[in-house]
């Protein structure tokens, strides 16, 4: 069974918006899973990108861009956006951290 952090709260509408808006471009074919999840109590988006390789600064990169696209977007009354991208060589699903949605994830 996939691990849920306390992000599992209902994944807002303006999330899913943001995250589609902001991932146009951004998938490359070593994303196996994005997933992003909203704590309403702390107002804080958080988003993880589960990839097959080592993460490269070009990754980073694109991923800034996604937090600069969401925040701009205006969408949702939140306070602050982390993200992460780990490598995950495996990429059962059962292995991976799933938020309080997946916004985007490879067909294997």
């Amino acid at each position: 069974m996939a691990k849920i952090v306390d992000y599992k709260a209902r994944f807002p509408d303006w999330l899913i918006i943001g995250m589609n808006m902001g991932m146009i471009g951004l998938i490359t074919p070593e994303i196996r899973l994005i997933t992003a999840g909203f704590d309403e109590k702390t107002k804080v988006v958080k988003i993880i990108s589960h990839m097959d390789r080592m993460p490269t600064e070009v990754d980073f990169e694109d991923f800034e861009e996604l937090v600069t696209i969401l925040v701009a977007s205006n969408y949702g009354n939140f306070d602050d956006v982390f993200f992460e991208i780990r490598h995950s060589p495996d990429g059962l699903l059962k292995n991976l951290e799933i938020l309080s949605g997946v916004v985007y994830c490879r067909k294997e």
